[in-house]
């Protein structure tokens, strides 16, 4: 251990990582294999990149990279906001609906 104050060492991690919760994290894919795997060209790829709507990447020697991890954490957002996008479209018609029938009624 360290020759470290008490309070500083009641910080440090107890456990470290699992094999697979290390490997998960920093498991990469190059860029053809994220497009091959979302069903999408590169094109379309370097667009959601320059729009800002892309996963995270980075650069390693010549190649941009994807962590496993941010690809799973960008589609559940993506996912997430889809269904926000659908809830509040449903609710929109909904009371679309009920004031078409208001003014019916009148």
């Amino acid at each position: 251990m360290p020759n470290l104050p008490k309070s500083r060492l009641a910080t440090l991690p107890t456990t470290l990582p699992t094999n697979s919760a290390l490997a998960a994290a920093t498991t990469t894919i190059s860029r053809n294999e994220l497009a091959a795997r979302l069903g999408m060209s590169l094109d379309t790829l370097d667009r959601l990149h320059k729009s800002g709507v892309a996963p995270p990447r980075f650069k390693l020697r010549r190649e941009w990279r994807y962590r496993i991890i941010d690809i799973e954490n960008w589609l559940a957002q993506r996912v997430a906001a889809e269904a926000e996008r659908e809830r509040l479209a449903s609710k929109r018609d909904k009371r679309a609906a009920e004031s078409a029938t208001a003014s019916v009624e009148n």
